[in-house]
């Protein structure tokens, strides 16, 4: 399937969603530190994530070593990790494994630290429509921050092609992040005929009791990209 990659993302409930987004959609998710929060947070277990969300999540010091960690880890596994690639954020989240990247990797140009893999920036500067893409499996998918979007270092990294963005309406600032996510992971399963997606699926809601609305940015500001 796909790879979802969030750049030092800084809002937990957002994250927490789209942990529960890659348990649904069969998507691996990475997340690049720093972090806004840490993945005990209370409001992360708010977003309804149990231990089989947080399997499919993976942690990284950097974005090279997630380039790093995805190169070698090209095959997609049903479950289990590869020795050495990140950590994962299950039970035992505070742990780590080797670091994978050797010492000169970040001085490795990036295209070459992707190699073979297809990897797509989701940025308002981006001038392709992101369902103009045509998707395929094992195609990464990198967004950044809520208050500040993916650097201008980041994308110089990327082909003009390979930056796309969401429309919005001529008044419109941001997007939630977590939306933003959804709509492209669903888009790009769409074109892969929703392979996986369990016989006559359409989803579901689950009923919850009230609970206290979570203060704070939840939206993913396109404005400072």
């Amino acid at each position: 399937m796909f790879e979802i990659v969030l750049y030092q993302p800084e809002i937990p409930p957002n994250t927490g969603n789209i942990m529960r987004l890659a348990a649904n959609t069969g998507v691996r998710l990475h997340l690049i530190e720093p972090l806004g929060f840490v993945l005990s947070d209370r409001r992360l277990r708010r977003a309804g994530l149990d231990y089989e969300d947080k399997a499919r999540t993976m942690v990284h010091a950097s974005l090279s070593d997630c380039e790093q960690t995805l190169t070698r880890y090209r095959p997609y596994p049903s479950q289990g990790a590869n020795p050495g690639m990140g950590r994962f954020a299950g039970a035992n989240h505070g742990a780590r494994f080797p670091d994978p990247t050797p010492a000169s990797c970040t001085d490795t140009p990036a295209q070459q630290r992707r190699e073979e893999r297809r990897w797509f920036a989701v940025s308002t500067r981006g001038t392709r429509v992101y369902s103009d893409v045509r998707y395929r499996p094992g195609d990464v998918l990198l967004f950044g921050p809520e208050t500040r979007g993916l650097p201008e270092a980041v994308l110089k990294t990327f082909l003009s092609e390979h930056v796309v963005r969401l429309p919005m309406l001529a008044s419109s600032r941001s997007l939630n992040l977590a939306n933003a996510v959804a709509a492209v992971v669903y888009e790009a399963w769409r074109q892969c005929g929703f392979g996986q997606a369990g016989a006559g699926s359409t989803g579901s809601v689950e009923a919850r009791a009230a609970r206290p609305r979570v203060s704070g940015r939840g939206g993913y500001d396109h404005s400072h990209e």
